[in-house]
């Protein structure tokens, strides 16, 4: 029986005929291979890479590129005259392709790139029929760089570098000075030239990439094929002569952290020229000890972070509001580097606020706890509106100017340090407050007059005295709603709301909004505004001396 196939068909359809002649002959062979006439051959042109297996597919066919069970055999013959002029000849392998059925014709192979790279033959035969030749660019697999992990500024070398196989195994000709085009990720720690020498400039961590795109003397350049091999060079400082926490700002603070923080501070070791140095084979320990172990404990380290370096991580456990000073020893090969730092753990609570009740902005003391430390930023609200002035006296002890509120009763005061908050407490304001009491302050700019909402006061403009001008910052974004009126109907006055970058001089910017403008009384300002701080401007048109009052809500 004779199967036939479809004409022209691809290995696919190869496979599927030789299975359904499997399926109705024991005996595939017996299919007639005299009329064998030419040779089917996938890929023509190879590429392969040292050590790595490539499949080669070859059929005898008949006319109608129908495969018959003609014997293929092959042949490797670099004179075979398909490589190029002048270059070196690659090695290869050829075997019998293991996953290959019995049922299947004949002609199925792997090739395996050898040790040597360049250019060779592979030819294949069955019976008299014109040879088929194969091209076979023989590469390599990939580049192998052999770098130290870390030096001191100011060293040099060169680096090793390796064409390789897919096991490892070296493979060439192969010249790393020629062959390779060299580069650094920076040049301020790791400068390398074209032959793969280096010198460290400058302490951090430079990675090195060798990159080979094939050789004109192998043929190999014309292949298509980019390898690259990276390396990552540390370089270090030089000897070990002082250690310091590396998060500490000139003032020596640490930075503040809340109650319940666990802490991970990393201490540097620089040399005599201030470059840090963290070479393993000098940095052999550390220890540390928490001043008030009360406020924090800490615990001390010498880890390896992966890198060929050495990294000194101090642990701390923020247990109560206060400071602390964290000092310790790191050990090296060349003595005992001490260092230092304050550490505060915020916990601000207020106990006391006096007087109790105060006159509209008379200045205030708060008594607590964790209040203020030196390097960290103390602020103080009132109904959420920020304080005029904050004297930080101790850690027990503020002196703070509330804003000017409106309304006489109970204000909500929030102490914050470094953005950690205190718990509410309140205070009694008594009674409204006169503009007029804060001249010239409020009649000069820049305004530095802070008041809050709600806004309830009075005022007098006229005269030599046309402007007054108050702060107000507003915590979130809302709407103000400001009233203006006055008691001599004979008088323009106005209200406007600008930003705080300029003198306001009626244009836009610094205007932000005003309803007014009217030549009537009172005065509504409706203004819709984001969080951040403004400028409230009443001035007077004259031609009088008017008493005004102010009210306004947010």
């Amino acid at each position: 029986m004779r199967v036939g196939f479809v004409r022209k068909a691809g290995l696919g359809a190869v496979l599927i005929a030789a299975a359904a002649l499997g399926a109705c002959n024991d005996d595939p062979t017996s299919w007639d291979a005299n009329d064998t006439t030419g040779l089917f051959v996938n890929p023509t042109v190879m590429v392969v890479p040292a050590g790595v297996e490539s499949k080669l597919v070859s059929r005898a066919v008949n006319p109608g590129n129908e495969p018959t069970f003609a014997e293929v055999s092959w042949a490797i013959d670099p004179t075979a005259g398909c490589i190029d002029a002048g270059v070196a000849v690659g090695t290869v392998a050829v075997t019998d392709d293991p996953d290959a059925l019995p049922i299947q014709p004949p002609g199925l192979f792997v090739v395996t790139g050898g040790s040597s790279i360049g250019q060779t033959c592979i030819v294949l035969t069955s019976g008299s029929l014109d040879p088929e030749t194969i091209k076979v660019t023989v590469v390599g697999d990939d580049v192998a760089l052999v770098c130290p992990s870390v030096v001191r500024g100011g060293d040099s070398g060169t680096l090793t570098a390796t064409l390789i196989s897919s096991d490892g195994e070296a493979v060439g000709p192969f010249d790393q000075t020629t062959d390779l085009v060299w580069a650094t990720d920076d040049s301020t720690v790791v400068n390398i030239d074209q032959s793969g020498n280096w010198v460290a400039t400058a302490s951090g961590a430079a990675e090195i990439t060798a990159t080979w795109s094939g050789t004109p003397g192998t043929g190999t350049d014309g292949a298509a094929v980019t390898l690259a091999g990276s390396c990552v060079i540390n370089v270090g400082g030089g000897a070990p002569a002082s250690a310091a926490f590396a998060d500490a700002d000139t003032l020596g603070s640490l930075g503040a952290y809340e109650v319940g923080d666990v802490i991970e501070l990393e201490v540097l070791v620089f040399d005599a020229e201030g470059n840090v140095t963290n070479s393993p084979d000098e940095i052999t320990s550390v220890t540390v000890n928490s001043s008030d172990p009360a406020i924090a404990t800490a615990t001390a380290a010498v880890s390896d972070p992966g890198d060929g370096t050495a990294q000194v991580i101090v642990s701390v456990d923020a247990l109560s509001g206060g400071q602390t000073t964290l000092s310790g020893t790191v050990q090296t090969t060349e003595g005992a580097l001490p260092f230092e730092g304050v550490l505060s753990v915020v916990a601000p609570a207020i106990t006391s606020i006096a007087p109790d009740p105060v006159a509209p902005g008379d200045p205030i003391t708060i008594t607590g706890v964790s209040l203020g430390f030196d390097g960290l930023t103390t602020e103080v609200t009132f109904n959420g509106y920020p304080a005029t002035e904050v004297t930080v006296v101790s850690g027990t002890e503020l002196t703070v100017v509330p804003p000017l509120m409106g309304d006489a009763g109970t204000v909500d005061v929030v102490v914050s340090v470094s953005g950690v908050l205190s718990e509410v407490a309140t205070y009694t304001e008594a009674g409204i407050w006169d503009s007029d009491d804060t001249e010239p302050e409020n009649e000069e700019w820049p305004a530095t007059v802070n008041v809050g909402f709600p806004l309830n006061f009075t005022g007098s403009v006229g005269g030599d005295d046309v402007d007054d001008w108050f702060v107000v910052t507003v915590p979130e974004n809302g709407t103000m709603t400001i009233e203006l009126d006055w008691d001599d109907a004979a008088n323009d006055i106005d209200i406007y709301i600008n930003d705080t970058s300029a003198e306001p001089d009626l244009t836009i910017p610094p205007i932000v909004c005003f309803d007014g403008g009217t030549l009537g009384k009172p005065e509504t300002t409706v203004c819709d505004v984001t969080a951040g701080t403004y400028v409230i401007w009443i001035t007077d048109f004259g031609p009088g001396v008017s008493n005004y009052t102010v009210s306004g809500t947010f």
